[in-house]
C-alpha cells in the first residue's frame, strides 16, 4: 500500500467520523450536539496525527461552526478572536524568528563553555541542564529539542560515547526532562501551560494571571529539576571520567 493510498484511506475515515459522527447512538443524557462534536474531534484527531496538522485545524473549527448551538460567530470569538490565541501566535512569531538565527545556539553554548562548567563533570551537567531550563523558559519544546540535540550529539562525538553508555543516556534523560519542565514553567510558546490556566479558570471560575503563574510554577520547576539531579547523582551515578576534561569551547566557532 502506498503513502497516498495510506493518506487517502485515513482522510476518508476522519470525513466519516466528521460527518456521520451525530448519527452514532448517543449515550445517557448527552444531547446531539454533544455527539457530533465528538464525530468532530475523533476525525480531526486521526488528521492530526496521521496527515497534517494545519489545514485539519481550519477544518476542526469550520465543522463545529457549523453546528448551529453554537455558530461560527462564537467558533471565531473562542478561537481566532481570543486573548490567548494572539499571546500565543506573538510568542510563536517570536520563537520562530529566533530560531532562524545563531542566537538561541549561542546562549547554549554559553552556559556549557562557560568557566563554572569546566570546575568538574557534574558542574558541566548542572550548566548543560541549566541551559536547558533557562532557554526552554521563553521557547516552544519542539525548537528547544531542536537547537540542544545537535549540541549533545557533537558532546557524545567528543566523549566517544556509544549506544547504551551511561553517560549518553543520562545526558539524553536530562535533555528530555528539562525541555518537558522548562514547558511548564512559564505561558511563554507553552501551548500547555496556556491550556492548564484555562482548564482552572472554566472549573472554578478564578483567573489565573501570567506573573502569579510563573512565581508558582518556576520554584516547582527548580524543585523538580534539583531532584532530578539527585537521583543522577546518586542512583544512576555513572563514571564521568570521561567528562573531567572536556572541552567545547571550539563549538563557539561553528
Amino acid at each position: 500500500m502506498t503513502q497516498t493510498l495510506k493518506r487517502n484511506i485515513y482522510i476518508a475515515i476522519a470525513f466519516v467520523f466528521i460527518i456521520f459522527g451525530r448519527f452514532m447512538p448517543l449515550p445517557v443524557g448527552m444531547k446531539p450536539e454533544g455527539m457530533t462534536v465528538l464525530g468532530i474531534f475523533l476525525g480531526s484527531l486521526l488528521l492530526w496525527l496521521t496527515v497534517a496538522i494545519d489545514w485539519p485545524s481550519l477544518m476542526c473549527i469550520a465543522a463545529i461552526g457549523m453546528i448551529p448551538s453554537i455558530g461560527f460567530k462564537n467558533v471565531f470569538l473562542s478561537s481566532f478572536g481570543n486573548e490567548t490565541f494572539a499571546f500565543l501566535m506573538c510568542t510563536f512569531m517570536c520563537t520562530y524568528v529566533l530560531s532562524e538565527t545563531p542566537f538561541l545556539k549561542r546562549c547554549a553554548l554559553y552556559f556549557i563553555t562557560s568557566p563554572m562548567s569546566k570546575k568538574g563533570p557534574w558542574m558541566f551537567i548542572i550548566s548543560f541542564l541549566a541551559a536547558v531550563i533557562t532557554i526552554g523558559c521563553f521557547v516552544s519544546p519542539t525548537v528547544l529539542f531542536v537547537v540542544f540535540l545537535p549540541i549533545l550529539e557533537k558532546i557524545h562525538e567528543i566523549l566517544g560515547l556509544k549506544k547504551g553508555d551511561k553517560i549518553g543516556n543520562m545526558l539524553m534523560i536530562g535533555l528530555t526532562f528539562c525541555v518537558s519542565i522548562s514547558a511548564g514553567m512559564t505561558p511563554i510558546a507553552h501551548v500547555f501551560s496556556i491550556m492548564a490556566m484555562g482548564f482552572y479558570t472554566t472549573a472554578t471560575g478564578l483567573t489565573i494571571g501570567y506573573a502569579q503563574y510563573m512565581a508558582f510554577a518556576i520554584p516547582v520547576g527548580l524543585v523538580c529539576t534539583f531532584f532530578l539531579l539527585l537521583i543522577f547523582r546518586f542512583i544512576i551515578n555513572p563514571d564521568l571520567s570521561q567528562i573531567k576534561n572536556i572541552d567545547v569551547s571550539f563549538l563557539k566557532m561553528n
